[in-house]
């Protein structure tokens, strides 16, 4: 009986030491991953052309997305202004009126 509970107690510990690599390799893919998704600017997302930012009168033009925000210009005086918008800063107009 006490060959049996050592053979089970030493199977169990060498699952454990390769679950605990098994994680810590995890870790290492998941800041992969983190760091993929947070530098990836052009997305393939399909944003309408123009919005309303809240708060602010007249609509800007939606460029891209860029760092998970979404890079916005707006006509002002002489030039442009481009600035990053949270997506819930942001109201989309619908094109088709």
């Amino acid at each position: 009986m006490i060959e049996l509970v050592s053979i089970i107690a030493i199977v169990f510990g060498v699952l454990q030491i390769v679950l605990f690599f098994k994680i810590w390799g995890m870790t290492n893919d998941v800041k992969n991953i983190l760091n993929v998704l947070n530098s990836k600017d052009n997305r393939d997302a399909k944003l309408p052309s123009k919005a309303i930012v809240k708060g602010v009168e007249g609509e800007v033009a939606v460029l891209k997305m860029q760092n998970g925000k979404v890079l916005c210009r707006r006509e002002y005086g002489s030039g442009w202004n481009d600035n990053l918008y949270d997506i819930s800063q942001l109201e989309f107009v619908d094109e088709k009126k």
